[in-house]
This record gives C-alpha cells, structure tokens and sequence, in this order.
C-alpha cells in the first residue's frame, strides 16, 4: 500500500496534476472517511510488519493468507483503475473549470464496475479488518464504506448530470460494483 501511493504521488508530481477534488458530501464528513480510511491501512501495516499485535482474536493462518491475497486483489484493482483515469483521477468533483476537461471512461477495467477503484479499497478494507481482527477496526471500515457509498451516489450523479444520455446508457451495461 505504501509503495501504491508513493508512486501515485510520484505520478502527480510528474504529470503536474492534482487529485484534490470537490467534496461531493458534507467536508467534515469527506475528511473524516478518509481518516478512517487510513486508520485501517495503518493498523494492518502495524500488524503486519508485527511491531505490535492490535488483534483482539486469534486469527488463523487460512484467515491471514485470504487477507494477504484480498489486500494484493484490491490493491492491483486499484492501481488499474488509477491507470484507467489518468489525469482524470480526483478525489471528489472536479471543480466547475475542470468539468469541461472531464472524460467518462468506460472501457477497459471500466466495463466491468462503474466503481472499481471502490471495489478495490472495499477489498483492502475487508482485508485489513481480517488480517487485524480488532471489533474497532471492523467499525472503521464499516463507516468508511457507508460514508464512500454516499460518495459514490454523489459522484454518480455528477456525472449523470455531465454526461446525460452517454451516462445513462453506461449505467444499462454496467454495474455499480461488480
């Protein structure tokens, strides 16, 4: 994970882009998925690295080895997406000036999800939350999917709103998650 997003931000810095979008919800609550978010990756890189065994339950090595290979899944999902979109990646709207540069990408892995950057993280979450075993860390990643599903709907219709009938006849061919 560390090393997705420090290529990511090398990414950005080469492109001369930015990420940083217009919440599409409430900012408070933007911000404080996203800190939720990091709380789970920052459990399961404590847990993994074994400095310190945050598990309240005993895990199983079967249970650990189906996080490991849910938490490479999503991540490489991730990073596909992140590909797809290019200079189009935003976390959040893009603002009124960059409306008019925005693309709606529907090939590829997008032909599959609507969202697969989503199903991606979702599958880091649910990683991290099995890896960790930690009720707390199963209550962050329950509230971070709430609050990103609520990002999602509003991201939909933003680009409802952009891409009118092109959006549309995406949404008949292609599901939201899988």
């Amino acid at each position: 994970m560390a090393i997705q997003m420090l290529g990511f931000v090398v990414f950005l810095k080469l492109n001369n882009l930015s990420i940083a979008g217009v919440p599409p919800i409430n900012k408070t609550l933007f911000k404080t998925a996203k800190m939720a978010m990091m709380i789970v990756w920052l459990s399961f890189l404590i847990q993994a690295i074994g400095r310190l065994n945050l598990s309240v339950f005993e895990g199983s090595y079967f249970i650990k080895t189906i996080a490991a290979v849910l938490m490479v899944i999503g991540i490489s999902i991730q990073l596909i997406s992140y590909i797809y979109l290019g200079k189009n990646l935003k976390f959040g709207i893009p603002n009124n000036k960059e409306k008019k540069k925005a693309v709606l990408k529907t090939n590829g892995i997008y032909q599959l999800s609507r969202n697969p950057m989503y199903v991606g993280f979702y599958l880091i979450l649910l990683a991290a939350s099995l890896y960790v075993l930690n009720p707390a860390v199963w209550i962050f990643s329950i509230f971070t999917i709430i609050i990103h599903h609520k990002i999602i709907l509003k991201e939909e219709l933003f680009l409802k709103n952009t891409f009118a009938e092109q959006w549309l006849n995406y949404t008949i061919k292609t599901r939201r998650y899988l």
